[in-house]
């Protein structure tokens, strides 16, 4: 099985003052806020959290 080859445009761009893939990028503004988000956001179940 070979690798596959992904251009390094396609990995991270900018979106505002954030560095995001570019899926999420070419989503706009509001997207990458969100993706930003659901990793930095503070759960405070501890069972969710462990999860």
């Amino acid at each position: 099985m070979g690798l596959v080859s992904t251009p390094s445009h396609a990995i991270a761009r900018h979106s505002g003052s954030l560095i995001v893939p570019a899926i999420v990028a070419d989503a706009g503004d509001q997207a990458a806020r969100r993706f930003v988000e659901l990793f930095t956001a503070t759960i405070r179940n501890a069972n969710t959290r462990q999860a």
